[in-house]
């Protein structure tokens, strides 16, 4: 029994009355119930029919086949294992509505008490209840959710991300060395495994960390880039190394658009027979490549080039990458859009045509680059003299058809043509308009944006 019938025969009305609801409630609440059913859940995690079972049965394929140098079955596997871990992710935030209780006590359910002055001011029935808990007061008077992704259901999900980028990493490893073998040499194999370290079950987000989601979907596109075969070796070692070494978040995802964008190239825009280079120009000593078949890529007066190729249309094509738009808007820009413009207008008698664009991996933010440009970084040594830092007119978007550059937003190509009638158009909206704009989604895509600008 839950009644406290002996302070009740004694007279403490408010005492019995007390104990009586944290008795009740102490046997409903999610803490008590989580108690009867942690066993069995627990036992449960690892079945072959759980997500946690299905990702450590396919990492433990991965591995195996990877052992045995079948890189197609080991990525097919691993692919597989992150599947079962993204089912149970899924499956957490879903869980996270069933572990919403609320702690409320009907008035009728609690004998030998009046509860019907509960929250209506003080009293002999109630005196308990607000001296001796007033949480437990709050929660008859309103009611008291706990809401949050069930404990179990975490675990699980962590335990089948870690399985699933287990299984990366072993394809990586044995990518590793076969790149070596094929002269991409240019990366510490001790790489992955500092990654894998740095890698968190959830990063606090004001720390810019790197997720154990994001390292595994990094090291897939990394491996895949790395096989591909008409990729320039030194390219891939390069590349390899530089997004392994990531120390944060938003440095993993900078490296790998441009292991996107190589590897997009490689797949799909390169001539038959060609290669793909990454990272050349004349700070590394490459401003002229050899393409195969005798046919030379010339990127002098670019510094560094994200990603070079010859068409499959013919034309010779350099690509600048950035991850976001609002990594265009850094002063600096303006100097390297000046340099794909010439690059792209001086070329030698005789030569292909040439076609420069500015990449950009993902469409969030991506209308920043119709803001201005950012005045350049100044000193401490500048601030302190009272320094005015240098600025430049206009906006990464309108600098691109200046020079003729064109742009690629998320798969989306912006001609120059296109850049400078958005920007013109952009520009013409007032600040509320714009506000407006981006709020409805009107600017949430290139297409969208060409839409509402009226721009064809």
């Amino acid at each position: 029994m839950f009644v406290d019938k002996e302070n009740w025969k004694k007279g403490n009305y408010g005492a019995a009355s007390g104990n009586t609801i944290l008795g009740l409630v102490g046997i409903f609440s999610p803490k008590t119930f989580k108690k009867f059913t942690k066993l069995g859940k627990t036992k449960k995690l690892h079945f072959p029919n759980t997500p946690v079972g299905r990702a450590a049965e396919a990492a433990d394929k991965a591995k195996k086949a990877a052992e045995k140098g079948d890189l197609d079955a080991a990525a097919k596997y691993a692919d597989k294992a992150q599947k079962a871990a993204d089912e149970a992710a899924d499956k957490a935030r879903k869980g996270q509505k069933k572990a919403c209780k609320n702690i409320a006590m009907p008035q009728t359910r609690v004998p030998f008490a009046d509860f019907s002055r509960v929250g209506a001011g003080a009293g002999a029935t109630t005196s308990a209840v607000y001296h001796g808990s007033p949480s437990l007061a709050g929660a008859l008077r309103a009611g008291t959710s706990s809401c949050g992704p069930d404990d179990d259901d975490v675990k699980a999900s962590r335990e089948a991300q870690q399985k699933a980028l287990d299984a990366r990493a072993d394809v990586l490893r044995e990518a590793m060395k076969r790149a070596k073998q094929d002269g991409a040499k240019q990366f510490d194999p001790q790489a992955l495994e500092r990654l894998l370290k740095r890698a968190e079950d959830s990063p606090d987000s004001g720390k810019n960390g790197i997720s154990k989601k994001d390292a595994a979907d990094a090291i897939e596109e990394v491996t895949t880039m790395l096989r591909q075969k008409n990729i320039d070796g030194k390219s891939r070692g390069s590349l390899t190394g530089k997004t392994l070494d990531s120390k944060q978040g938003t440095e993993l995802a900078e490296k790998l658009a441009e292991v996107k964008a190589v590897r997009r190239a490689a797949e799909s825009e390169a001539a038959e027979g060609t290669k793909v280079y990454a990272s050349i120009g004349t700070e590394g000593g490459r401003a002229k490549v050899d393409l195969g078949q005798g046919d030379v890529l010339d990127v002098s007066g670019i510094p560094d080039a994200d990603v070079a190729y010859r068409g499959r249309d013919g034309m010779d094509h350099l690509v600048e990458v950035k991850n976001t738009g609002g990594g265009t808007t850094k002063f600096e820009i303006h100097q390297q859009i000046e340099r794909l413009g010439r690059w792209q207008r001086e070329r030698p008698p005789g030569a292909p045509a040439r076609a420069a664009r500015y990449e950009i991996d993902s469409q969030n933010g991506w209308e920043k680059i119709f803001l201005d440009f950012q005045p350049k970084k100044m000193s401490a040594a500048q601030k302190r003299a009272g320094a005015e830092p240098p600025r430049v007119e206009g906006s990464p978007a309108s600098k691109m058809a200046d020079e003729g550059v064109g742009a690629r937003v998320a798969g989306q190509d912006l001609s120059a043509r296109q850049l400078r009638e958005m920007d013109q158009a952009w520009r013409g909206k007032s600040r509320a308009e714009r506000d407006a704009a981006i709020g409805s989604g009107k600017m949430k895509t290139p297409a969208a944006a060409l839409e509402y600008l009226g721009v064809s």
